[in-house]
């Protein structure tokens, strides 16, 4: 050794055919190897090799190029660190990982990508977490999130709130979009096709539950009670609608869905118009009479007032074909003072037809699907068949045939009735006299198939006047 290397030097050597086994030095000052000034307690310029352990109280300190660092190399692979630059560290190895046996705390909190590359975290060997390098969007279960946030896959939040002031945009798997915002308290909630200029709200507000449709108006409600209003806010029924209602399908209310509810009492104070029924009717409710087994129908046609009790009423028994009606006009309690009135029926099925004409005129007075009834020019009455109809017809009647005041004839024939052509039946007097006419009754001969036709024929002035009633079989 060099002069002046050691100060003060315990040595102890032990040799076995030249090899060092076990030595202890004491030095008070710096020992330098490859290096005559070391700075350090030990300096070595070059490699050192360990084949064991290095133990170090204090620290081990690498210098020179700045590939130079502390490498640890073991017959599987070697970890190394190198500080290649002031502002950071290397750490390499030529393992496929690192492993950590406890928990790794930052003393500044951050972790960074090196260069482009995005920092990816992972459990198991598979990409959970990914940060992008180029814009920060962080992505869970996708390493190329898009937003953001972007999560593929479900997200469940167990707190109480989610807060933001942008729109939240729900993406589906067929390509649409719905964004929900809130712009401003009188909006509320606002929900769109994404980047459509159509849009719905939904604002909770002291009337209720508000839905809307482009504006903050409150088309539709629901009240803290449970009613509904559809054009008001002030909703007093279980369904209240400020506007016309167009119903494609069927309407359905009352008993069993049939729209006809149940009324005891007829002449009830503030009813509302509508079908109703009773298996007690009784006179003491205002029904015709009583009839404690009987079930009834009434129809009821109120006042738009429901202070008062003007209505028209129709009501009859399921079992007899008997109508009865009213009307009121009062404002007591009951409609009892309002005597019944029965309707006057009949089961027999007729149409009655009028027509005024021109006396000197061929006018058909009347046609159905069997015939045609005329008066021609010359002044005689005419019957013509349509298909189906031809044959043989009855006619029988009372005739007038000259003039005002003189007393008919009675007259009845058997006509040879045909499709095309017209028959006569009978002549009446031309002239403009007042009176003169014809009573008579029609019917197909030998046949109940067809219907049966009663007229009246009259001459007033320069105009007749056919009245035909048909009565079908």
């Amino acid at each position: 050794m060099s002069k002046g290397i050691f100060n003060s030097v315990l040595l102890k050597f032990a040799f076995v055919k030249g090899l060092v086994l076990l030595y202890t030095f004491s030095f008070s000052q710096n020992i330098g190897i490859g290096t005559s000034a070391p700075a350090e307690k030990l300096e070595v310029v070059g490699n050192i090799k360990v084949v064991d352990q290095l133990f170090t109280p204090t620290g081990l300190t690498f210098g020179g190029a700045t590939n130079t660092g502390l490498k640890f190399s073991h017959s599987n692979g070697f970890l190394s660190l190198t500080p290649l630059s002031s502002d950071w560290l290397y750490v390499n190895t030529d393992r496929g990982q690192y492993i950590f046996n406890k928990p790794i705390w930052l003393d500044d909190g951050s972790i960074n990508s090196y260069g482009t590359t995005d920092l990816i975290l992972q459990t198991n060997g598979t990409n959970r977490i990914a940060f992008l390098n180029s814009n920060g969007n962080v992505g869970i279960g996708t390493s190329t999130p898009s937003k953001i946030l972007d999560i593929n896959g479900n997200l469940r939040v167990q707190g109480n709130d989610i807060w933001g002031s942008g729109s939240l945009v729900l993406n589906g798997a067929g390509g649409g979009y719905v964004e929900m915002k809130s712009n401003s308290s009188t909006y509320g909630l606002i929900v769109r096709e994404y980047n459509s200029s159509n849009w719905g709200n939904v604002e909770v507000d002291a009337n209720g539950l508000n839905f809307g449709f482009l504006n903050d108006a409150s088309h539709l409600l629901i009240k803290s009670d449970g009613n509904v209003g559809i054009g008001n806010t002030t909703a007093t029924y279980k369904l209240e609608v400020s506007g016309d209602v167009l119903l494609t399908g069927d309407l359905l209310f009352g008993n069993s869905d049939t729209r006809t509810q149940t009324k005891e009492d007829a002449g009830a104070y503030g009813g509302r118009s509508g079908f109703y029924e009773t298996s007690t009717a009784t006179v003491a409710e205002n029904w015709p009479f009583t009839a404690n087994t009987d079930w009834w129908h009434l129809l009821d046609c109120r006042h738009s007032n429901s202070g008062n009790n003007y209505s028209l009423q129709l009501v009859g028994s399921f079992f007899d074909q008997k109508l009865f009606y009213r009307k009121t006009n009062t404002s007591s309690a009951t409609n009892a003072t309002t005597p019944w009135r029965q309707v006057m029926t009949t089961n027999i099925p007729w149409t009655y037809t009028k027509n005024t004409f021109a006396y000197n005129t061929d006018a058909v007075f009347y046609e159905d699907e069997y015939i045609y009834l005329r008066y021609n020019y010359d002044c005689e009455l005419e019957i013509q068949a349509k298909s189906g109809a031809e044959g043989t017809w009855h006619w029988s009647g009372l005739v007038e045939e000259s003039y005002e005041g003189t007393s008919a004839s009675s007259m009845t024939y058997e006509l040879s009735v045909s499709v095309g052509s017209w028959t006569t039946i009978s002549s009446v007097w031309c002239g403009s006299d007042f009176g003169i006419g014809i009573e008579f009754i029609l019917t197909k001969k030998d046949s109940d198939a067809f219907p049966l036709y009663i007229g009246t024929f009259i001459m007033h002035g320069d105009y007749n006047t056919a009245i035909v009633e048909r009565i079908n079989p």
